[in-house]
């Protein structure tokens, strides 16, 4: 770092406290365990705001604000594997922008509501019970463990999609 670079470091970050980095203890193992977040939605709905700045003058604790977004226009669209749900992707430009995002995503929410039940059954065909039996002993579609190494002592269970009733693989209730 230069001393024109640390200068300006000084006068941008010596206004505020320190801050602790602390790193996991030697030997300590960080894993990953939200295998529940890694089933695919059937529906994914995004969203963007286009905003302008507007200066203001607040004080939040040590931070000063001088600028505020203001939304004045945003974008949705709607990517959805169920064939008889397919959004046309939706534009707004307005002063409230905010409210009409609002409006819209329950608007999408209630037709799709109005097509889909949230609790079909499983529909479990005979390919889907050959893997399901599968030997030797078959592995969580989740964690990729297998029953008889990571699993053993939870109960192997049959995983579904509550929208379209299809079996997606067998897993532990441990992991949904």
């Amino acid at each position: 770092m230069s001393p024109r670079q640390y200068k300006e470091h000084v006068r941008l970050c010596g206004k505020h406290e320190f801050t602790t980095v602390e790193m996991p203890k030697k030997g300590s193992v960080c894993q990953f365990r939200g295998y529940h977040n890694t089933i695919q939605a059937p529906v994914v709905i995004y969203g963007g705001f286009e905003t302008m700045h507007k200066k203001v003058e607040k004080v939040h604790g040590q931070t000063k604000l001088v600028n505020e977004h203001v939304p004045l226009a945003f974008s949705i669209v709607v990517v959805s594997s169920l064939p008889n749900f397919q959004p046309k992707p939706f534009n707004y430009l307005g002063q409230d922008a905010r409210l009409q995002f609002v409006k819209k995503i329950e608007e999408i929410r209630d037709k799709f509501h109005d097509k889909y039940e949230f609790s079909r059954l499983m529909e479990f065909t005979e390919s889907d019970k050959l893997k399901y039996n599968a030997q030797p002993f078959a592995m969580c579609y989740l964690c990729g463990e297998t029953f008889e190494n990571g699993h053993e002592k939870e109960p192997k269970v049959r995983d579904h999609c509550h929208f379209t009733g299809r079996y997606r693989g067998h897993c532990t209730d441990n992991v949904i």
